[in-house]
């Protein structure tokens, strides 16, 4: 049993997993019309999204080392760039998107003397993402509740159920001592758990500030997306977009795929099939999205690899 647990964490087992369900995916629904859904997006305008996506994340750069320093911005903003753009590019090739993160902080804590600053930052990052994600979703809810099915009902139920267990333990983790019964795994996970509900009460203004930030670019996420599924022939009300697309990618963040490819657009077309949404466009735009997500993180590690420094010393000798 534990060596069938450490299959599922490997990388192998993941992206088995992930080509399982785009073959299912593909076996299922006919090829021509997730083509014609697809192939509505120009070359150019492909591009464009791909530079947005790029940009948006560029804001994601300044957040996150806004959060690791607590405002103070002790690590250079190139470094940051740098370690961000890498753990991006990670989750390509990782199990989730935690990986990445745990890229960009191992990079990071060469270049500070607060190690321990930079992996409680970039908790912190991640969990207010998350709460980011489902604010976005309430928010889409309370616009768009005469469009919800009763399945959306459901799904929006658990979803606030969710958000006040994790409020509830978050409060209970940060006040109450740990039983000496507790499993020493689960010991370390709440002890974390722990430091980061400390460092939010303890830093209220760095961690609105992040919040408010990773709701504008979740938020500007769902509109890129909005933008993009409208090309591919998904018609829906924007406030739609903000429930479904935040309820895909956390379903995505479920450790069962590589960096979430196959399960978002199972979800996708499951979470707009009630809204009147054809499975091909969904998948359709669904593989467009993954392409964009590819090539942003493959540009935005090409960047990192340009030397800014030695072509503004060549600028500004030449201008001088």
């Amino acid at each position: 049993m534990k060596r069938f647990i450490g299959l599922t964490r490997t990388i192998y087992f993941r992206a088995g997993v992930s080509l399982l369900i785009i073959g299912l995916i593909l076996t299922w629904l006919p090829l021509h019309e997730i083509w014609e859904a697809a192939r509505r997006v120009s070359l150019h305008a492909w591009i464009l999204f791909v530079v947005a996506f790029v940009l948006i994340h560029v804001i994601g750069v300044f957040k996150w080392r806004f959060i690791v320093g607590m405002g103070k911005l002790k690590l250079p903003f190139s470094i940051a760039f740098r370690c961000y753009f890498y753990g991006l590019f990670g989750n390509l090739f990782l199990p989730s998107v935690i990986g990445g993160d745990l890229v960009r902080a191992g990079m990071a804590v060469g270049h500070v003397e607060e190690k321990e600053q930079i992996i409680i930052g970039s908790l912190i990052d991640r969990f207010l993402d998350v709460c980011a994600m489902l604010i976005l979703i309430l928010f889409g809810a309370v616009f768009a509740a005469q469009a919800l099915s009763d399945q959306h009902r459901k799904i929006l139920l658990a979803v606030f159920v969710l958000l006040s267990i994790v409020v509830v333990v978050g409060i209970t983790l940060t006040f109450i001592p740990i039983p000496g019964k507790v499993p020493e795994k689960f010991h370390k996970i709440i002890l974390r758990a722990r430091f980061v509900m400390i460092h939010v009460l303890k830093n209220p203004v760095y961690a609105l500030v992040t919040l408010f930030l990773s709701i504008t670019i979740q938020g500007s996420f769902v509109v890129l997306n909005a933008f993009l599924g409208s090309i591919c022939g998904i018609e829906v009300g924007i406030f739609t977009w903000f429930v479904v697309w935040p309820l895909a990618k956390i379903s995505a963040m479920v450790p069962v795929s590589l960096g979430g490819i196959g399960v978002r657009e199972v979800a996708l077309a499951a979470f707009f099939t009630p809204f009147g949404v054809l499975y091909s466009n969904a998948v359709g735009y669904g593989f467009v999205w993954e392409a964009v997500v590819i090539a942003g993180s493959v540009l935005g590690f090409a960047l990192t690899l340009v030397p800014w420094k030695n072509l503004f010393s060549i600028n500004k000798a030449v201008t001088n």
